[in-house]
């Protein structure tokens, strides 16, 4: 029974983070507000909204909300909510270095179980970046540290199953590469890689994830 949940969790709370939003610093020098748009795809086809604020800082930094789900006819049954912070901890000449950590919550409904989850992520970019154009290679860990479940159908089974808060197994591990070019104020990104789950032990559904960015400078 207790495996059966965790298997749950496993399933049904990664994804809808993949896309997030990244920032090119030289791009980045002049502007205080970036608001972007994304679309991907990894275990599920996804839309975002993303906004982030530059901090004051000794280092290039912004602060950002950003706000994921999948296309479907109804927008509020699965979404991921994120908080960020990112920074350039590294850079010389044109190459860069960026750590973005992420805490968010996340809902995910089905027919099994409605689960409302909290996630933390972290991820390490590298790369040549210039006011013009960038290419970078990304990695990242997506962890859902606890999950609240509304079960469904599992009742049918175990009617005496518990809804509450349960300790998540779920993660996601993804490497990829991530190129952008500036547009005038814009900036459009194009992100491709590969997804690992816990610990590199099983694989997605579908290992691959995409996403196109569009984001505006102010």
């Amino acid at each position: 029974m207790k495996n059966t949940i965790f298997l749950l969790l496993g399933l049904l709370v990664p994804g809808l983070s993949t896309m997030a939003q990244q920032v090119n610093w030289r791009a980045f020098d002049s502007v205080n507000t970036v608001v972007g748009v994304q679309i991907g795809m990894d275990i599920n086809t996804a839309y975002g909204l993303s906004v982030a604020n530059r901090l004051p800082m000794g280092i290039p930094a912004a602060a950002g909300i950003e706000y994921w789900a999948p296309f479907g006819n109804r927008f509020i049954d699965d979404w991921n909510l994120m908080a960020t912070m990112q920074g350039e901890l590294w850079r010389k000449g044109s190459w860069s270095a960026t750590l973005k950590p992420s805490l968010g919550l996340r809902r995910v409904e089905s027919p099994v179980a409605k689960i409302v989850s909290l996630n933390a992520g972290l991820s390490v970019s590298g790369g040549y970046l210039t006011n013009r154009w960038g290419a970078l290679v990304e990695a990242s860990v997506d962890q859902s540290l606890a999950s609240h479940l509304q079960h469904g159908l599992l009742k049918e089974t175990y009617p005496s199953v518990y809804d509450g808060w349960y300790k998540s197994m779920g993660g996601t591990a993804r490497l990829g590469l991530l190129a952008n070019v500036a547009l005038g104020q814009n900036l459009l990104s194009v992100k491709l890689g590969r997804s690992w789950g816990q610990f590199f032990a099983d694989s997605p559904t579908i290992p691959w994830y995409a996403s196109v960015s569009l984001v505006r400078y102010f």
